[in-house]
């Protein structure tokens, strides 16, 4: 799982060196709709499947099988709604937007979802090698398909681009999701079956990881929409170039993230069936040491981001103060998701929807505030107003996210945060809590 994100991380900065921010810009924004919109059709049946199938409530076939058939539904009528509101708000806002470049990427939510839920199986299964196969495959494809057009093409202007980047997108989760099914299909009968006792509860159950996940998107993504649509000061081509150098500021900063969106994955099953004593002692040292990880991440990233970039592509060095602004927020949302997926094992998920919440509040109450008010001309004066606000969203939600998990646990914050020797004859002794 990590793995996937260092490719996701290569493939920003080898587009990066092949495009400037104006026509990065772009590219990322629609390149990202399948992703930032697949979580509202979701309806949270993947955690509800984790959920009742840990529990004995349901079976992983009746799980799946109905989530399939309601995920559908729910993407294709995402699709649709998104298909006819999106495409003029790109064209107005943005340099070199074509309608059916946004259509295309739309077309790969069904696809996001279904790997999704057929995802979800292997996870339960603990067919980890496969969950890993499936979650690397779409970053490989989309960089092989992506270069390769680069290549071929003569003429690889903007449009040029953004048609390669979004056949590239949509391919690119099309097919693993495909193979991903064939993969279930092997242990599963897949079927177009709707259970409906699952589907009642699976929808009351995935009620709170739905709102989890769509706020969790929004609060990371949004911002980036937010710096490319509010600039009303700054002409097209500048808000182009602005969302290139927010999205690459983001993207780096968000690197320290991978170690703890792994450990999140696997934490929240485990949980889920654990007994709250063994949870409340495995968590915090988990907690403590993958930290310890991100503080050292951190420090690498704000150390050799100006070099990386003058390396890659010098007209992405104005993005480094929005950078080293996303940081501090960063760091403390890392673990923040450590603590969540802890809460949401518990049945919690109440909580962590209400803190999600309010890191998205801070977020477009701060972006709306700022960011309009960039005078002309002033792109680096508008990603730093970005950053400011997704940064301070974090940096207050993931302290809070904190407070939460310590009075639900009881643990004090000496427990929770500061790393221990002992810790590390528990990581190598893995089979004492598997």
């Amino acid at each position: 799982m990590v793995a996937n994100q260092v490719v996701g991380l290569a493939t920003g900065l080898v587009v990066a060196r092949l495009l400037d921010p104006a026509t990065k810009g772009p590219l990322d924004l629609v390149t990202g709709l399948g992703s930032f919109l697949m979580p509202l059709a979701n309806l949270g049946l993947s955690k509800a499947i984790v959920y009742t199938e840990g529990r004995g409530r349901f079976t992983l076939e009746q799980g799946v099988n109905t989530s399939v058939m309601a995920g559908m539904a729910s993407g294709l009528a995402i699709v649709l709604v998104a298909g006819l509101a999106l495409p003029a708000l790109f064209a107005t806002s943005l340099v070199g937007v074509e309608m059916r470049w946004v259509w295309l990427v739309l077309l790969s939510i069904p696809f996001f979802l279904l790997s999704s839920f057929w995802t979800t199986a292997h996870l339960v299964t603990g067919r980890i090698g496969r969950v890993n196969l499936v979650l690397v495959l779409p970053q490989l494809l989309f960089t092989s398909i992506f270069l390769g057009s680069w290549w071929i093409g003569s003429n690889f202007d903007a449009d040029a681009a953004l048609r390669c980047g979004a056949w590239a997108k949509t391919l690119s989760i099309a097919l693993p999701a495909l193979l991903t099914g064939w993969l279930a299909s092997r242990y599963l009968k897949l079927r177009p079956r709707i259970h409906r006792p699952f589907l009642r509860e699976g929808l009351v159950i995935g009620r709170h990881p739905w709102g989890v996940d769509t706020v969790n998107i929004l609060g990371s993504r949004l911002t980036l929409y937010l710096v490319g649509f509010l600039p009303v000061l700054l002409v097209a081509e500048d808000r182009s170039t602005a969302v290139g150098l927010y999205s690459m500021a983001v993207t780096m900063a968000e690197f320290v993230w991978r170690l703890p969106e792994a450990v999140e994955l696997l934490l929240f099953p485990w949980i889920s069936q654990a007994e709250k004593e063994d949870a409340r002692r495995f968590t915090p040292m988990v907690c403590r040491w993958v930290l310890l990880t991100v503080l050292l991440g951190s420090a690498a990233i704000a150390l050799l981001a100006g070099p990386l970039l003058t390396w890659i592509n010098p007209a992405y060095l104005d993005c480094l103060k929005a950078l080293w602004i996303l940081l501090p927020g960063t760091i403390v949302w890392a673990m923040a998701k450590i603590l969540h997926a802890d809460l949401m094992g518990r049945g919690r998920m109440d909580l962590v929807l209400k803190n999600t919440g309010f890191g998205l509040v801070v977020a477009v109450v701060i972006a709306v505030a700022l960011i309009p008010g960039a005078s002309p001309g002033d792109v680096v004066g508008t990603i730093q107003r970005g950053a400011l606000a997704n940064g301070t969203a974090f940096l207050l939600a993931g302290m809070n996210a904190v407070r939460l998990y310590m009075k639900v646990s009881q643990n004090s914050l000496d427990v929770v945060l500061r790393p221990r020797l002992a810790d590390i004859a528990r990581f190598l002794s893995p089979t004492k809590h598997s």
